[in-house]
């Protein structure tokens, strides 16, 4: 397992880009729509460090209502794992409550699953396939 990126939620995707490449040195790797979830994302990169700064599109989307209720910021921490299904199967035997109980595509096409912030102190756990 090792950390995947940091999700942030912001209003626009263009200022928070400006500021965390023109100030923080991070370069864009890459801009895409997931439009099952209603955002667009932009990942970027400094050394080893990966953001994925996410933009509603609307305001139906799970980010867009993270906004209305506390504003840009931390949104959850991404997990990748090696196995995957394996994972998933052991944390759905645990105490440890999935936001759906579905594998659902993310960005780059990678499986993800939630799991919910009140199982893990407050933090929105995203698992991603390796």
């Amino acid at each position: 397992m090792q950390i995947g990126h940091i999700g942030i939620a912001v209003y626009q995707l263009q200022p928070a880009i400006y500021k965390f490449t023109q100030e923080l040195g991070f370069r864009v790797v890459s801009e895409q729509i997931i439009s099952q979830e209603g955002i667009r994302i932009a990942k970027l990169m400094n050394g080893d460090v990966c953001i994925e700064l996410m933009e509603p599109m609307d305001d139906h989307s799970s980010i867009s209502n993270f906004l209305s209720q506390r504003g840009e910021g931390i949104h959850h921490l991404a997990l990748q794992v090696e196995n995957y299904l394996t994972y998933i199967l052991s944390v759905s035997k645990s105490s440890v409550q999935m936001i759906k109980p579905t594998i659902r595509l993310g960005a780059d096409q990678r499986r993800v699953t939630f799991l919910h912030p009140r199982s893990l102190h407050g933090v929105l756990v995203e698992i991603c396939d390796l």
